[in-house]
């Protein structure tokens, strides 16, 4: 493990949020085995706050690697779960998830967890409320756990998830709130920031209206703007995979034909690093957007989603 990354883990949680999901992304089995040790003896209850926020990112990282089908190195390093079966992935998620509520159902950290594992579960109603209840929950007086401004990371997760939710107007909220947070110290932005919001202002633009109006025109340029923001955009790692094709879908809708081309052409080169070589087809890309189809507007996006994709992939 690197010097940065073990500095990472020697700090408290609230350090976390800025970098582990890169981190979990570019070494996903180093990460597992970070968290294992920080979750400690899973047979037992968490001995503290640290301990159950490691298990929450635990099963995030578990999700994660099924949903995305990681190239399999030492997943299973522990024999606790074979992450090539999902039934199995899901139980031992959602398991690591109880156990870490058991020691707090107030915490923020924890409650995304949870709101993540019901995601991927299909709870879509109780995922909504869950991540409600972060937002609603932080009011002066609140008896509830405050998130600190340095987990602005908080509000960039949960801005994704607010996507597959349909609830693109909180996504696009969240997503600006957490850049807004992360610079007010004068450090710059983490690139997934600029990844989060540019997928949350591709589907506020594609809901805006169709066929394309000015409206719809504006946010996508201000989504392929996020992406170009991304110091990373450009380089062979697996985050790359999305960005690099979510420009493409961009640019295919701003008619920006060269630009689609490109984009195209180096999200395919990328694949076999981001997707371990194998073909990465439309059903898998389907299977790890999680959108609920029983709100009309989340199906509404799921369809397009799989519209493009099926053009790109």
């Amino acid at each position: 493990m690197n010097d940065v990354v073990a500095d990472i883990f020697n700090t408290t949680p609230s350090d976390w949020y800025k970098h582990l999901p890169f981190y979990v992304q570019d070494d996903v089995d180093q990460a597992i085995v970070q968290f294992q040790g920080l979750s400690g003896d899973l047979a037992q209850d968490p001995v503290d706050l640290f301990q159950a926020r490691a298990r929450g990112w635990l099963a995030y990282c578990y999700l994660v690697v099924h949903f995305d089908q990681w190239e399999k190195k030492d997943w299973n390093c522990d024999g606790a779960v074979d992450l090539g079966d999902a039934a199995d992935v899901k139980s031992q998620a959602q398991s690591l998830v109880n156990s870490a509520r058991g020691h707090s159902e107030k915490d923020y950290d924890i409650r995304w967890a949870y709101a993540y594992e019901r995601l991927f579960y299909g709870d879509f109603a109780e995922a909504k409320q869950t991540l409600d209840v972060i937002f609603t929950s932080q009011t002066v007086g609140s008896d509830e756990e405050q998130i600190p401004p340095s987990e602005s990371g908080v509000y960039a997760e949960c801005a994704d998830m607010y996507v597959y939710l349909g609830e693109v107007d909180e996504a696009v909220r969240r997503a600006r709130e957490a850049i807004s947070i992360a610079m007010e110290d004068g450090t710059r932005a983490p690139d997934w920031y600029f990844w989060t919001l540019a997928w949350a202002l591709y589907h506020r633009a594609i809901i805006a209206s169709k066929p394309a109006t000015q409206r719809r025109e504006i946010l996508l340029t201000q989504a392929q703007r996020a992406l170009r923001l991304m110091r990373r955009a450009r380089t062979a790692k697996r985050f790359d995979f999305d960005a690099l094709r979510l420009q493409a879908v961009i640019s295919e809708e701003l008619s920006d034909n060269w630009e689609r081309d490109n984009c195209r052409h180096l999200y395919l080169t990328t694949k076999a690093n981001r997707k371990g070589g194998k073909v990465w087809r439309l059903d898998d890309e389907m299977a790890r957007s999680p959108f609920d189809t029983k709100n009309s507007m989340a199906s509404d996006l799921r369809d397009n989603w799989e519209a493009v994709c099926s053009k790109l992939l």
